[in-house]
């Protein structure tokens, strides 16, 4: 994961580097957009994108009312497969998986 984040983090300088031409802070803050979020003053604030959570809480219990089942994956014999097999091909299967 940390290799990851030093990959990524490389890549932006990279591609800031060759689209700036430069790597001097105030230009890597403005392109990564890493200003400061404006004082409440500044603009007036507006509440009205909490009016969306009770309609997306409500529509998910609706949801759950729905009569509609996703189906099981099915198994190579187009089957669905619910069951673990015990025999001794699941049991090679499970021991190889957990090691």
């Amino acid at each position: 994961m940390t290799a990851g984040l030093v990959w990524q983090f490389t890549l932006v300088l990279i591609l800031v580097d060759r689209e700036q031409r430069t790597l001097k802070c105030s230009v890597v803050r403005d392109v990564l957009w890493l200003r400061a979020p404006p004082q409440p003053q500044d603009r007036p604030t507006r509440g009205r994108i909490w009016l969306v959570v009770p309609i997306v809480v409500v529509a998910f219990a609706l949801e759950e009312f729905l009569p509609f089942e996703i189906a099981p994956a099915a198994g190579r014999d187009g089957r669905p497969s619910r069951k673990i097999r015990f025999d001794d091909r699941g049991r090679v299967v499970l021991a190889s998986a957990l090691g």
